[in-house]
């Protein structure tokens, strides 16, 4: 009888031990897969940017074919965003406050120069070369789409992650590890807005 409540007993710490390894190596994996998606969604966003910042030389050169006294999207606020496009791929964590802004700043204006090319094309233009400029509106829609979409999913991933170190039981289980609570600036509603609401009327 002793034997058998021994066993039994044996059997229970046994499958408790398991039970909780499994709790702890779960929530541990777990941490560790969300800062790879914060990482993951903050280089979708990065190359987001880059993507429609390519488009740019062919806006630029329909430009010079069928209105030259349009300015294009060029000079120094191009190269101040393609600069900050490069600091931010090298950072290996979110990005901290001044980043933020000037990043979303450079981005935001360069947007709409975008709009107003494509506002005054629309304007000048009338029928010619209707093909062709729907064309490359439809490039820049896309682009501003998934520059949309990368930043909603960068600012969620961080957040989740941050209420996941809050939130009890799961925050020992952070804390066993060393997984703390991440300071991030979320980039603003009015940033990466989708192309229906910055290119349409």
């Amino acid at each position: 009888m002793q034997n058998s409540s021994l066993s039994a007993f044996a059997l229970a710490s046994i499958a408790t031990a398991i039970v909780l390894f499994c709790v702890i190596f779960g929530g541990y994996t777990s941490f560790y897969r969300s800062q790879n998606r914060i990482e993951d969604s903050k280089t979708a966003l990065m190359e987001s940017c880059r993507e429609r910042m390519l488009l740019l030389p062919a806006l630029s050169g329909f430009l010079e074919r069928v209105n030259p006294d349009i300015p294009p999207p060029m000079g120094h606020p191009l190269e101040k965003a393609n600069a900050l496009l490069m600091d931010v791929l090298q950072q290996k964590r979110p990005l901290e406050e001044k980043m933020t802004k000037e990043f979303e700043n450079s981005q935001t204006g360069l947007t709409m120069q975008i709009k107003d090319i494509f506002v005054r094309l629309k304007a000048v233009s009338g029928p010619n070369n209707p093909a062709e400029t729907e064309a490359l509106r439809q490039k820049f829609f896309k682009a501003q789409d998934n520059l949309y979409v990368a930043k909603e999913k960068y600012n969620y991933e961080v957040s989740y992650f941050n209420r996941r170190v809050r939130s009890f039981p799961v925050s020992l289980i952070a804390k066993l590890f060393g997984f703390h609570e991440i300071v991030y600036y979320p980039f603003s509603d009015q940033a990466f807005l989708p192309s229906r609401k910055v290119f349409e009327p």
